[in-house]
């Protein structure tokens, strides 16, 4: 299974890094400051997060990239010299190595014999006891680029889609709500397809796309974050 997934945080329905953007440079503007924008493509990316999934038997990938904007704090001419800033953390296993990237950037590696149980995730059973219990309310069978999802309403009003399909590769149908702050990795224990925030507040997850059985490609389990493939 590969997946891409695309994340947003919002308040009261807009982007608050990119209106926060936006403000940034109006005040250079206003102030008569040189100013060096972020072009359309990087603005539009911002408060952003892309999951990239990749599964299978023997493999186990996330990767988040998420992006946002800076300027310098000093000299004082460069506070209007805006940057495009991209992170990328990933989590791998495989039977030969497993690792990951902190959220300092620091990545951590090495080569040796994986726990069997690591990749050992099949899902023979599910409860949604203890998910009722705490207010979700089962919806609709529905599907998202093709897969079968269920949503789910908590009483809060957030929605969100779980893939059910992924019980052999260990992604759980519950609901689970993520977003923007969550580990890679949170990904890889449940998928939600979709995600609505309740009154325009909260994370909103869309799919941009999703392939279930085809084989992996080395080009795909590539880690960014170690240099070279698996």
């Amino acid at each position: 299974m590969q997946a891409k997934l695309i994340l947003e945080q919002l308040e009261k329905g807009r982007n608050p890094v990119i209106a926060s953007y936006h403000e940034a440079v109006s005040r250079c503007q206003q102030a008569g400051w040189a100013v060096k924008p972020l072009n359309e493509a990087q603005v539009a990316k911002l408060g952003t997060r892309r999951i990239e999934l990749a599964v299978d038997a023997g493999h186990r990938l996330a990767r988040s990239t998420e992006w946002n904007w800076s300027s310098p704090n000093e000299p004082h001419d460069a506070l209007c010299q805006f940057e495009f800033v991209e992170k990328v953390r990933e989590d791998y296993t495989d039977e030969r190595i497993i690792g990951y990237t902190s959220d300092e950037a620091d990545a951590h590696w090495q080569e040796a014999p994986a726990d069997p149980s690591d990749l050992e995730v099949a899902i023979t059973e599910v409860d949604y006891s203890a998910d009722q219990a705490t207010g979700w309310q089962q919806e609709t069978a529905s599907q998202v680029a093709g897969q079968a999802c269920t949503w789910w309403r908590n009483s809060s009003g957030e929605r969100v889609c779980m893939w059910t399909a992924g019980l052999s590769l260990g992604f759980a149908p519950n609901p689970s709500p993520l977003c923007v702050t969550e580990p890679a990795e949170a990904f890889l224990k449940g998928l939600p397809l979709g995600q609505e925030p309740a009154n325009g507040t909260g994370c909103r997850i869309t799919v941009e796309s999703i392939n279930v059985g085809a084989p992996l490609s080395p080009a795909v389990l590539a880690l960014k974050t170690r240099g070279g493939s698996p």
